[in-house]
């Protein structure tokens, strides 16, 4: 997958990013750094440099969304129903959160919550603090 970096006062394409064989699933900004989640990984840039800051190694398939809370990183695919947890600084997988029962579609972060959706046609509320579903 290609990004294109552009300038918002030019207009102008200022960097051009290649990821080799993998298409790009997400992008989101968080804090002073840019996530990118694509086949099998999730990668962190610097949004000056565009240097790899992280890089951590999902396998989950292609990831379709990201959520950045604390030091954590709340992934899904567009592959499996569930959500991971990872933590940034270990680049461990903590949780694995089941409340769907078919694929997860998005993640939407509103103050300390979580909501999912899913093909199942469901919404499920989830716990930021707790890595819990909210009942």
């Amino acid at each position: 997958g290609k990004i294109n970096v552009w300038c918002a006062k030019t207009l102008e394409v200022k960097k051009k990013l290649q990821f080799a064989k993998t298409a790009i699933g997400c992008i989101v900004q968080h804090k002073d750094t840019v996530w990118i989640g694509a086949l099998d990984f999730v990668t962190c840039l610097d949004p000056i440099s565009f240097q790899k800051v992280e890089y951590i190694r999902v396998g989950l398939g292609m990831v379709n969304s990201i959520v950045c809370y604390r030091h954590y990183l709340w992934v899904t695919s567009t592959f499996t129903s569930r959500i991971c947890v990872w933590d940034i600084d270990t680049q461990e997988q903590l949780y694995t959160l089941k409340g769907h029962t078919d694929k997860v579609m998005d993640l939407l972060k509103v103050d300390h919550y979580l909501l999912s959706c899913g093909r199942d046609c469901n919404i499920v509320v989830w716990d930021l603090r707790q890595f819990a579903q909210v009942t």
